[in-house]
């Protein structure tokens, strides 16, 4: 028969098993009329149903040895069959009779499975017994009983098998449930045979307690595979073999159906994953979730009512069990695990932490102990019920909430005391956070907490990988995404991992930020970026917003790109389904632009929302108000602060306002609960001989430094100060005496450069309110601007001349590098310098060569080419990659860098090269701090170097009060 044909079967047996034997009749008579083949099918699953009943309702391998009604069908003890000399019975159900034996050739001990007579001769039976024996052969597993063989006597067919002497789960199960240790320890096993089944495309359908043998009370197995669908493409047999049920055909044991099985639905893995849901449910309660006194009720209750919450049958199961098994049992399918294998990993890390016993105590013990004090049982229940009624009449009398966040209604909290976060994120349910932490010699390693318990969990071990952007949860906080890479990546890999641990699965690759997924959970946004880029390893030419399953990164979608120079970054889908935030930069007159905008992903119109000047970071939405939290640059500090963005009018206010660096922002469903990286950084001025560079120490006591710091032929140095949310310059001798402020306190100044001659110092200030290359004279006079060019100058040097000034220059059109007069006078670009620069270069103190990084759109990494100053002839590369510090010693023999690439702490090394024999040498080290940069005295004899300590740990900020208007 074909499969509509068996479709059509399935149908007439669902409508007339549901008739009494007249009307039923008459039913037949017209729904199948001349087809004898089609109302023989139908007769012989009726004929099944009144004479076995419900044929898969009780196990094959019974509690008791029930035996066939036929005694003319039932072996005697000891009689031989081939070479199998039956013993006695040891159960039996409609789909079949079990006997122990003993295989006479092997000696051993065999369970032989047959039909019952009255059934054997009925095709559809022979199918489904073949298709078990197919089935459970192919699943070579140790939690699954092993078939030896299939065989006939007198052309009855029967199954030998691995006899399995033991009690059936059902049995096993406590009427308060298993202990939590023993529950993971069996239920790991069970999933991680059903996913072996699933890889070898069979789905049980009849998982029960049944149809679960446990032997010697430690290993399960799973039984009876009478039911099973087989994935045809899997194995060389016809379809009419292997076909056995269609949609419309109910299939399994009420109590344990899927509702798409109850409904006579087509079923996939998933409905073996709601069945299995239900055994843990009556595993950790020893009850069922669906019960019923009859088959109508039960399913009644299946697809119309929901289980009794887990906790109120048994408090003591931790939140980790009670996510797996709800998750399991969510009644539509895409709500479910969609893998047997992602239950596997989930059991396996439960059976992880309840064999070390570390983590269920600290998950529960505080909420359980108050929960039985006699003292004060009622009354916290009684407080959080009135809580939430009030809530409640409030929200629905007042309907959204009010956009804005009031400052002083925000109440801190510190989550980690580490020191070494650097990002964090709140699931949607605001109960846990998920942070990355710089771990010893530079790895990075993913976190899990609950908000209310200091004690974490470890998801991904420390690796050497970086973290590219927060990592973000899944809208059922069961899963965790984040991007990691090499430190010489151009591109990151998007992974997915649960959030009780296991094997991160990876998701997508090339991605270089990473988004959030849609409302209903099915995509993922992230941004692929083209070739190399100076700030992020990638150029931004055709940056592209897109999306993907978010299961398995497949279907990728574009939904935006942009090309130049302009960046997309921070897309996050918004509540609505229909919208995409996005923080895009672009280049305007040459000047760097900042804006939130808003795509619709139907018609693809962009809304902008704020354009600034202001660098922004990272951005998340605040569900149920129309509104954004941002982490930008606040232009009076040029410190990294919390932003509220009302949507679509714009208006900004800021949430926070100190001297730490906030990194990341997300926030839970609610809107009531904010988690962000707190930062603050220590830096200091340095001095050491290079002769012995262990010996250095600071010249300040307070941690007054910026970040760069350079040397007057006197033997002066000249430093950049954060102080009072503003950058100056200031001058001291080499031992921090007779410090002096060059530069006023109402102008951002910063990255000072001293001539040759000592007489003056460029740097960059942003008093016309965005970057450009000033002058003053050594004592702090006579400042003037010394390059007004279109688009963004920073980070001045003197060329070998003493007599012109070299810059960055960030100028849509215009070349990467700029250069003019000391004394004033017309920018030119620098034509000896590729286009293809990647930021880094450096002249030796002659003048007659040049060092600087290249990368191209194949690279794999940035390197280092050596070549002379107005030649391409001797061009060396070096496979190298530097990060922050680039520049000659002052004999011009060795380049000095820190180097970008993995392995160590390497911000806190820097490293000797000679060019002539490229094996880098470690000059110096400041662990644990990072080196922001160096400097050489103009002797040679010392140096200084800007170090930096950083203390960055979770918090939390949540609305303590009512929102304001």
């Amino acid at each position: 028969m074909t499969p509509e044909q068996w479709e059509k079967v399935g149908e007439i047996y669902h409508k007339a098993v549901e008739l009494e034997a007249e009307p039923r009749e008459a039913f037949l008579d017209e729904a199948c009329g001349s087809d004898a083949t089609l109302r023989n099918e139908v007769e012989s699953l009726l004929r099944a149903d009144e004479e076995a009943g419900n044929f898969i309702a009780e196990p094959i391998v019974g509690n008791s040895a029930t035996t066939s009604d036929s005694e003319d069908s039932e072996p005697k003890p000891g009689e031989l069959i081939g070479h199998y000399r039956f013993e006695r019975s040891i159960g039996s159900g409609g789909m079949g009779e079990v006997y122990l034996a003993t295989d006479t050739r092997l000696g051993r001990k065999v369970a032989i499975k047959r039909l019952p007579a009255e059934i054997s001769d009925d095709p559809s039976f022979l199918r489904r017994f073949r298709n078990e024996a197919l089935a459970a052969a192919n699943i070579n597993h140790p939690n699954v009983a092993t078939i030896y063989s299939v065989e006939e006597a007198g052309s009855k067919p029967f199954i030998t098998m691995e006899y399995i002497d033991g009690q059936t789960l059902d049995r096993a199960i406590p009427f308060d449930g298993l202990p939590l240790e023993t529950f993971s320890d069996w239920f790991a096993q069970l999933a991680d045979a059903l996913a072996f089944a699933h890889h070898k495309g069979v789905i049980h359908r009849d998982v029960k307690p049944g149809n679960i043998m446990i032997v010697s009370g430690r290993i399960p197995k799973i039984l009876d595979f009478g039911l099973a669908q087989i994935d045809r493409r899997r194995f060389e047999q016809s379809d009419a073999d292997i076909h056995i049920t269609t949609p419309g055909q109910v299939m399994g044991t009420p109590s344990y159906m899927s509702p798409e099985q109850a409904e006579g639905k087509a079923v996939d893995h998933r409905s073996d994953i709601f069945s299995f849901g239900v055994v843990m449910y009556e595993a950790l309660t020893g009850r069922r979730p669906f019960a019923g006194d009859s088959h109508a009720e039960i399913v009644s209750n299946l697809l119309k009512s929901d289980p009794a919450p887990l906790e109120s049958l048994r408090p003591d199961v931790p939140d980790p069990f009670r996510r797996v098994v709800e998750r399991c049992i969510r009644k539509p399918k895409s709500e479910r695990y969609q893998s047997m294998r992602e239950v596997a990993d989930s059991l396996l890390a439960l059976r992880s932490l309840a064999r070390s016993g570390r983590s269920f105590e600290s998950l529960q013990r505080r909420l359980f102990r108050e929960a039985r004090s006699p003292s004060a049982r009622w009354m916290p229940f009684a407080i959080v019920l009135v809580a939430i009624v009030a809530f409640a009449g409030w929200y629905n009398f007042s309907g959204q909430r009010s956009s804005t966040i009031a400052l002083e209604d925000l109440k801190f909290r510190r989550l980690s005391q580490s020191n070494n976060v650097a990002f964090a994120a709140i699931s949607p349910d605001g109960r846990s956070v998920a942070y990355v932490t710089y771990e010893d010699n530079g790895d990075r390693a993913l976190w899990l907490r609950r908000v209310t318990d200091p004690n974490a969990i470890q998801i991904v071990p420390p690796q050497q990988l970086l973290y590219w952007d927060c990592p973000i949860f899944s809208n059922d906080g069961e899963h965790i995404y984040f991007i990691t890479a090499e430190r010489s990546a151009l591109h990151g890999t998007m992974y997915r991992v649960p959030t009780l641990g296991g094997q991160p699965k990876k998701i997508v690759e090339r991605v270089n930020h990473l988004g959030n997924l849609s409302p209903d959970g099915r995509r993922v946004l992230f941004v692929r970026y083209g070739g190399p880029d100076p700030n992020r390893s990638v150029n931004t030419t055709d940056a592209r917003l897109m999306s993907a399953g978010s299961v398995d990164g497949s279907d990728e979608l574009e939904h935006a790109a942009v090309a130049g120079e302009s960046v997309i970054r921070e897309p996050r889908f918004a509540s609505d389904g229909r919208s995409v935030f996005f923080v895009k930069r672009e280049l305007d007159g040459g000047i760097e632009f900042w804006s939130i905008s808003m795509l619709d992903t139907a018609t693809g119109k962009e809304s902008l929302i704020i354009r600034q000047k202001e660098r922004i970071w990272e951005m998340s939405e605040v569900r149920r108000t129309k509104s954004l939290l941002m982490t930008a640059i606040d232009p009076g500090s040029n410190r990294r602060q919390l932003f509220q963005v009302t949507v679509p009018d714009g208006k900004t206010t800021r949430l926070t306002n100190d001297l730490n660096n906030y990194i990341g922002v997300s926030i839970d469903r609610e809107g009531r609960n904010i988690v962000t990286a707190q930062r603050s950084d220590e830096s200091r001025v340095w001095i050491g001989n290079v002769d012995d560079p262990a010996s250095m120490s600071p010249i300040t006591r307070e941690p007054l430094a910026h970040q760069a710091v350079d040397w007057t032929p006197d033997g002066r140095v000249v430093f950049d100060v954060y102080e009072n949310n503003r950058r100056s310059i200031w001058i001291a001798d080499s031992d921090g005496k007779n410090a002096m402020q060059l530069t006023p306190s109402d102008s951002d100044n910063s990255e000072p450069r001293v001539s040759g001659d000592g007489r003056q110092i460029v740097f960059t200030s942003r008093r016309a309110g965005y970057n450009q290359i000033w002058r003053m004279n050594i004592d702090g006079s006579s400042a003037v601007l010394l390059a007004d060019v279109e688009g963004i100058a920073q980070a001045p040097r003197f060329a070998a001349d003493g007599k012109t000034v070299v810059f960055r220059w960030f100028n849509e059109g215009s070349p990467p590098m700029g250069q003019i007069p000391i004394d004033g006078g017309p920018v030119a670009g620098i034509d000896y310098l590729p286009k293809t620069l990647a930021y880094y270069w450096a002249m030796s103190p002659d003048g007659k060569y040049v060092a600087y990084t290249l990368s191209g759109e194949s690279a794999e990494s940035v390197m280092v080419a050596v070549r002379p100053l107005n030649s391409d002839a001797g061009t060396k590369l070096i496979d190298i990659w530097p990060s922050r510090i680039f520049k000659w010693t002052p004999d011009g023999n060795s380049i000095v860098y820190q180097e970008r690439q993995r392995g160590e702490n390497l911000p806190a090394k820097v490293f000797l090269l000679n060019p002539e024999n490229p094996e880098p040498k470690l000059f110096v080290s400041a662990e644990p701090d990072d080196v922001l940069d160096l400097s050489f005295s103009r002797d040679g004899s010392r140096f200084a170097i800007v170090r930096m300590k950083t203390i960055t740990d979770a918090v939390m900020l949540s609305t303590v009060g009512p929102a304001q208007n």
